[in-house]
Parts: structure tokens; sequence; C-alpha cells
């Protein structure tokens, strides 16, 4: 015979049944929006069984370093009527190559937002206490609407030591990093110390080409100042003075007569350095500034 049910379907029977069961499976239809950014890209609708769970991939990789991200759940139980809205977002691989004059040094991948800005900032790296990568830029800012391969320069510095010493000892020390392959020119001027006391260099000026770190030693001599002053019946006639440097010696050897015009002339009557008399024929090692004075008095011919 036949059965009819909700006049949807007909069921044939071969034979007459004392009974006909009939399971119904509960659906609901499942609406699915997909979006890339804020852009709909796609629309579905299924007949999903109740209780079913509707799994979808949280990345899905396009080629050519593209790829689409949900960072929401993944996965949903259907328990009615549902309406699924799939929030991708577009990304591009970033590749970062760190390099110098030697070459690539490091390489690195990351994934970025489509048409975001990517800020790299840059920091100084250490190879060791003496040899240093320094970046070209300190930040790296880049809009990114495709793959990119980002190349960040760095340069190679090395630390160069400035000693500058006498035979007082050192008395300063400037440390510099400076860029491999420069040429640095040091300029060295005198030191005025005060209490006539300076520091003059051996050399004017340094000159080297950086390939390696250095430490550069530059020696200074200590000099003092030397004031000769020649003093007529109390009164200063004549005052000179030089810098004469540290240890080397002076030989005080004054006329010990000095014949002027007019019928006129001097007579040395006394030496004295520092204050401290002296005889007129001697030599002194200079350690310290000196005031040396020669004392004379005037005679006439009659």
């Amino acid at each position: 015979g036949e059965y009819i049910v909700n006049n949807s379907f007909v069921i044939k029977l071969s034979k007459i049944i004392n009974y006909l069961k009939v399971l119904w499976i509960r659906e609901y239809l499942v609406n699915v929006k997909v979006f890339i950014g804020n852009s709909l890209v796609n629309t579905t609708e299924r007949w999903i069984t109740n209780g079913s769970v509707i799994k979808y991939p949280p990345v899905i990789y396009l080629g050519n370093e593209t790829r689409l991200i949900n960072e929401t759940s993944t996965e949903i139980t259907v328990k009615g009527p549902l309406v699924l809205v799939l929030e991708y977002t577009k990304q591009y691989a970033i590749t970062i190559r760190d390099y110098s004059s030697v070459g690539i040094f490091n390489e690195s991948h990351i994934w970025v937002n489509a048409g975001s800005i990517l800020k790299i900032p840059l920091k100084v790296i250490y190879l060791s206490g003496d040899v240093r990568l320094k970046p070209a830029v300190p930040e790296l800012i880049i809009k990114v609407n495709e793959p990119i391969i980002v190349n960040a320069s760095y340069i190679m510095q090395f630390s160069v030591e400035v000693i500058k010493r006498s035979s007082l000892g050192i008395f300063n020390i400037t440390h510099l990093w400076v860029n491999s392959n420069s040429l640095i020119n040091l300029i060295n001027t005198i030191i005025q110390l005060g209490n006539s006391t300076r520091f003059a260099p051996k050399v004017t000026e340094l000159r080297f080409n950086v390939t390696a770190p250095l430490i550069i030693n530059d020696t200074y001599v200590v000099q003092y100042l030397v004031i000769n002053e020649t003093i007529i019946d109390g009164s200063l006639w004549v005052n000179e003075s030089k810098w004469v440097n540290e240890s080397d010696t002076l030989s005080i050897t004054p006329s010990a007569i000095i014949n002027l015009d007019n019928n006129t002339r001097l007579i040395l009557s006394q030496v004295y350095v520092n204050g401290i008399h002296v005889s007129y024929n001697t030599t002194i090692t200079v350690n310290e500034p000196l005031n040396i004075s020669y004392f004379y008095y005037k005679q006439w011919y009659i």
C-alpha cells in the first residue's frame, strides 16, 4: 500500500505492516558570511544538523607570501538558526635582513596586517667590548601593501681610545666609536694648566685609518715658564720669558760687566733663582717654573 506523511514524500510498502516509524532529524539554517577586513567576500547558506560543530581554519594560506588570519574562536556548535560571521585579516610576509659591510648577519620573518604601518626600531648590536654594529637609521617605517623584503643597514664600528699622558702620568682618556675604514685626524694643542705650567704635545697631528679596535697613546711634554729679569739699581730693565721642557738644563752665565754708551757700564752684583741666591756661573735643571733675577748697578767713568 502507500503511507503518506505530511504530503511531503511517499513511502511505498511491499507488504502490509502493523506500524511505521518515521525518524526526523532537526536541522537549522546556517548563513555564513566571510569578511576580509571590512569587505564581504563570500556568503553561503547550509542546513546543518542540530548539535553539529562547525569548524573553520584560523589561518588560510593563499600563496605568494599572503595569508588570511582569524584570531577569534575557530569552532561553534549549532543549536539554532545561525548567522555566522567570519572576519579574516589579510597579512603579508615581511622579511627583515640585517646587513653590514661583511654581508647579511641576521634574517627574520614576520606576518604583518595589510595596510598597516610597520615600525622597526633598530638598536646598536655589540659583537664584543670593542666592536659593534650601529644602525644607519634608528627606525624603519614601512607601509605594508604587499610582501616586502626590508634591508636594515648597519655600520661596523671599532672602539678607539685616546690616552693623553705626560711624565706626570695619564691626565685624560677619551673613548670614541669610529666607523670601520674611517680616517681619524687628531689635532693636538697646548694645554694650559695654570701656575706657569703647561702640556705641549710631542706631535701636533695624528692620523689613523681605523680597521680594528685601536688604543692611541698621545704623549705630551711638561713645560715650565722661565722668566729672566734684569734689574738695574732696583728698577726692572728687561723682562723676558720662555717655555722650557721639564728636566732640561739651563746655564746661568750672565755678563759680569755690560758696557753702555755715554761712559756708563753695568756691574753684576747678585743672581737669584726663585728668590734663592746662586753663583754667577751655574747650571740648573728645570723641574718647576723659574724666576731668574739678575741684579746690576751702574758705574760711570769719571
